[in-house]
């Protein structure tokens, strides 16, 4: 399972334990990592807690220009 599965699908949230390597993993390599998942437009995970912390305290520093749609796969429908 690869970077890409584990925040795009969620079948890889049927698999814990293989979800939860591949996290730590992305935590110690590769903690800002860029995602190209099919139905997504690029993002970026952001995928130690310290780092999004520190990304909330100053987005205007971080993040130049308007704010981007969340990449949601799924919605759900107003009845």
């Amino acid at each position: 399972m690869n970077a890409a599965a584990i925040v795009s699908s969620p079948e890889a949230y049927a698999d814990p334990e293989t979800w939860h390597a591949v996290a730590a993993r992305l935590r110690r390599e590769n903690p800002v990592c860029r995602i190209e998942a099919p139905d997504f437009d690029p993002f970026y995970a952001i995928t130690r807690h310290a780092d999004v912390s520190e990304i909330e305290r100053q987005p205007a520093a971080t993040f130049v220009g308007a704010p981007k749609r969340i990449p949601i796969r799924y919605r759900v429908r107003a009845a």
